[in-house]
């Protein structure tokens, strides 16, 4: 039987003490044969030590995976009570989180040359060349 001051009693769900001497909770799966019995009576865990490892395990063996993510594998099996603090703890910790997360550099704009800025005619750059090909390509130049 678990105290009404536990934090685990106040859950929206009911525990109970499973065959495997567990506390469980009872979900909305009950009647769900096609579940395994874990999927359908998850474990309720504390926040501990011993969450916050299994959360990191969990974290690692998902290839890094998100809050969402790693909170809805983490159901399939446990109930932890405070989960979603736990996971964002793992996943700040992670340094290949932080860095895919992690926001891009403000590249520092170099200012524009003075030939940019003045004004000029349109073209004037390339005036030049086009009068006189052989200023610009030399004096065997066949493609003019």
């Amino acid at each position: 039987m678990v105290r009404k001051s536990s934090l685990i009693s106040k859950l929206s769900v009911s525990p109970f003490l499973g065959e495997d001497e567990l506390v469980r909770v009872k979900g909305r799966l009950d009647n769900a044969p096609s579940h395994k019995y874990d999927e359908r009576h998850p474990v309720v865990l504390s926040k501990g030590h011993f969450s916050l490892m299994l959360i990191r395990s969990q974290h690692k063996q998902m290839k890094d995976a998100g809050v969402e993510t790693l909170i809805t594998a983490m159901r399939n099996k446990y109930w932890i009570v405070g989960v979603r603090t736990l996971v964002r703890k793992v996943c700040k910790q992670c340094i290949s989180c932080q860095r895919q997360d992690s926001r891009p550099q403000d590249q520092a704009i170099a200012p524009l040359p003075s030939d940019r800025i003045t004004r000029s005619p349109p073209f004037l750059s390339w005036e030049w060349a086009m009068q006189d090909p052989h200023r610009h390509w030399g004096k065997n130049c066949t493609s003019w």
